[in-house]
């Protein structure tokens, strides 16, 4: 959805949700960010998923955490608890989406440039033959979690049409070629209305006015 640096208010969002303690904590932090998450998703699920719609609703499936969930979600993965509260927010286009918290940590978790097809298990009371799922994840750094998770889906027979990341995480000093990339994006604004596949697709999208109904997290997303 947008990229950001180390240390960038965005950086400090996204870190900020899943470093909560307290359940009031958690909620005060994760609802802005869902709130952002919804509207990209009720503006954007018909280009996301193009003509991949299937058997029954699609699914957005979270990305678990490699070695399980956090004690202190009850098990859970911050994430999954984002997407839920993002469906719950989202209009009629996301509310056709179905939460599925369907993967769990495999044999060989993945590691940082290194996805594995056997990274993530698929529950395997559920038939996915002929679903669609979207994979979602809060932060895209090397992208071998949520590729590992898209196979594995894969594998158990969904179609796997998108990945939806909140952040995409840019280091400049990385290489001359990543700090050139970011020169030249960071001054973009973010713009809800537009998403790395419709503007290449051509794919329709519903175009609605897009709520920022929290200014800190307007000038998060803005900077």
């Amino acid at each position: 959805m947008f990229l950001f640096a180390l240390g960038s208010p965005v950086h400090r969002a996204l870190v900020g949700y899943k470093a909560a303690v307290s359940p009031s904590g958690r909620t005060a932090r994760t609802r802005p960010l869902a709130e952002v998450l919804a509207e990209f998703l009720d503006t954007h699920c018909a280009c996301l998923l193009g003509r991949h719609v299937l058997q029954g609703p699609a699914l957005l499936v979270p990305v678990p955490s490699s070695i399980g969930g956090r004690p202190s979600w009850n098990g859970r993965h911050p994430v999954a608890s984002l997407g839920e509260q993002a469906l719950a927010l989202g209009r009629q286009a996301v509310r056709d989406l179905q939460l599925g918290e369907i993967l769990r940590p495999g044999t060989r978790p993945p590691a940082r440039l290194d996805a594995r097809v056997d990274g993530y298990l698929v529950d395997g009371s559920i038939d996915l033959r002929g679903r669609s799922a979207i994979v979602l994840d809060d932060v895209f750094t090397s992208g071998s979690r949520a590729l590992s998770a898209a196979a594995a889906l894969t594998a158990a027979g969904a179609e796997v049409p998108a990945v939806v990341a909140l952040g995409r995480l840019v280091r400049p000093e990385h290489n001359r070629a990543t700090a050139g990339f970011w020169a030249d994006r960071r001054t973009e604004p973010f713009d809800p209305s537009q998403c790395a596949r419709c503007a290449s697709s051509g794919a329709p999208r519903r175009v609605i006015a897009w709520r920022r109904s929290d200014p800190v997290v307007s000038e998060r997303l803005a900077a």
